[in-house]
């Protein structure tokens, strides 16, 4: 049994629980209600006589960015929930010991596992992202040349976040992981405004506790990196940067190879704990 095979079985046990279908459903409610909103929303911004080009431009900037942060928001949770008892799920329902006494070495159970999983996500980002973008670019007439940053920075944040509840499954059960792994995630998530409140107030101490959540977890320091790429297009017409979607003092490049080393540990762990776990 090789890893594409977990991988495959993995999406078809999405499929089977009707995650896939349950994800459609939520995100094509949320696609049609944000619609709705930015239609409504742009005419009156559109009918505006006090309202510049360039400061009508940083509305649908703010429009668009608000969708996406939406957006990277259901994508993380749900990596969580699809990762959250694969391991120790299926060792507690039974099914782990049929696939584990076939001839896998179980380094590939828990990287088919990902690879699933990162499949499935992979395609939910990338098709409500893409229709997001069309819809803004529809409505409006305006198309943020950077839009195609965000989804990348989702889907690493969506893979880390993966590989860190598969992690957890292999040591804990199943509603103890996500509970740590969701209270990672919002202390990530408010690490990110107090660095912003640290940075506004010029307070170390405040910016250095803000700092130190985006190693702790780097999903909010990879969404501001994209918040930030999609801010540029209206700070290249306005001087305005930042918005209530990125973040002042965005990270720089170096935080992508610390995602990315954080990543390849996870999976170390996730891979090292499950070899060493009695079955």
């Amino acid at each position: 049994m090789s890893l594409w095979v977990i991988a495959e079985h993995t999406l078809r046990e999405a499929v089977r629980r009707r995650v896939v279908l349950a994800a459609a459903v939520v995100i094509g409610g949320f696609l049609a209600l944000y619609g709705v909103g930015v239609w409504f929303g742009y005419r009156d911004i559109a009918t505006d006589p006090d309202l510049t080009m360039s400061m009508r431009r940083v509305i649908v900037g703010f429009m668009l960015q608000g969708g996406m942060w939406s957006l990277n928001f259901v994508a993380s949770l749900l990596a969580i929930f699809l990762a959250v008892g694969s391991i120790s799920g299926e060792i507690d329902q039974g099914t782990m010991h049929a696939v584990a006494a076939r001839p896998v070495r179980r380094c590939y159970i828990v990287l088919g596992k990902f690879l699933g999983n990162l499949l499935l996500l992979t395609v939910f980002i990338g098709v409500s992202t893409a229709v997001m973008i069309a819809i803004v670019a529809i409505i409006t007439g305006q198309y943020a040349e950077r839009a195609w940053t965000a989804p990348f920075a989702m889907l690493f944040a969506a893979a880390i976040l993966l590989a860190v509840t598969i992690a957890g499954s292999t040591r804990l059960g199943t509603l103890a992981n996500g509970v740590v792994v969701f209270t990672l995630y919002a202390v990530a998530l408010v690490g990110g405004v107090i660095e912003q409140i640290g940075n506004f107030l010029d307070n170390p101490v405040t910016f250095d506790i803000g700092i130190a959540t985006s190693v702790l977890l780097p999903t909010r320091a990879l969404w501001d990196l994209a918040g930030t790429q999609l801010a540029q297009q209206s700070a290249s017409t306005t001087g305005m940067t930042g918005g209530p979607f990125s973040s002042l003092n965005p990270p720089s490049g170096w935080m992508l190879l610390v995602a990315a080393v954080y990543l390849a540990l996870a999976l170390a762990y996730a891979v090292r704990a499950f070899q060493r776990r009695d079955i």
